[in-house]
């Protein structure tokens, strides 16, 4: 697409292109206003297929009808308070920049690193869920969470470094706690699933695991994370025993 060299070139694959762009965009507004106005007639315009519906889109699109979707996907599932449709729209986002990677150098360069960094924005996110009351934002939070992170490692190529094991310590820590603070079992599983398989990769992937002030690190956190699941459990005890 980025490639037109004449007339018929541009016929043959630009035109198209933005054509079924266009197609797109108009259908996203069409929808938007549609769900607009069975919100003014007092309709119920939740729809659990939405976001799935929108994420085709982000799939078809080369861009820009992409980010015009994942954000009125979040902004509908706000509204609406349905975690599927928001979390699927979160996303969409890191779909559609990695699709306009395909025609721009530049974004695809600084896609790696911002999805590492919207991972971290979406631990940080589930972190103060229990603190606003907003509990049942949890477990998409951590979904997101983990899939950005870990796309987000893998692309910039910190998966065999120590920051790997740092950052994925890191989130086994908050979903543990997450899940003592909130009672949820599925939480505190996930957290100790994921400790171990840190633990396991990190010999695997990381080369630099066994120096020594990296061991020391490493051993430091998960003693930190150790003792503070400990003195929660302990706390919680009582609400612990009951799920």
């Amino acid at each position: 697409f980025n490639e037109i060299e004449d007339k018929d070139t541009f016929l043959q694959w630009g035109f198209p292109w933005i054509l079924i762009e266009f197609l797109l965009i108009m259908t996203i507004i069409c929808d938007f206003w549609i769900v607009n106005k069975r919100r003014d007639r007092v309709i119920n315009s939740s729809r659990s297929n939405r976001g799935v519906r929108n994420l085709g889109i982000v799939i078809l699109s080369f861009g820009p009808a992409g980010i015009l979707a994942a954000i009125i996907t979040i902004r509908q599932g706000l509204f609406s308070k349905q975690t599927t449709t928001t979390g699927i729209g979160i996303l969409s986002i890191i779909l559609a920049i990695y699709a306009f990677g395909a025609w721009s150098d530049d974004i695809l360069k600084i896609a790696p690193n911002l999805t590492l960094i919207l991972g971290l924005v979406l631990l940080a996110t589930l972190s103060m869920t229990s603190k606003f009351k907003k509990e049942r934002w949890s477990m998409v939070l951590a979904i997101d969470s983990h899939i950005f992170i870990i796309i987000g490692l893998m692309t910039t190529g910190l998966f065999n470094e120590i920051y790997f094991t740092v950052i994925m310590i890191l989130v086994s820590t908050t979903i543990w706690i997450v899940g003592i603070i909130q009672v949820r079992k599925i939480l505190r599983i996930w957290g100790l699933i994921d400790l171990i398989l840190v633990i396991l990769f990190s010999l695997i992937l990381v080369t630099e695991i066994l120096d020594q002030i990296n061991i020391l690190i490493c051993l430091t956190m998960v003693a930190i994370e150790l003792g503070v699941i400990g003195w929660l459990g302990i706390s919680n005890q009582k609400e612990l025993l009951k799920d």
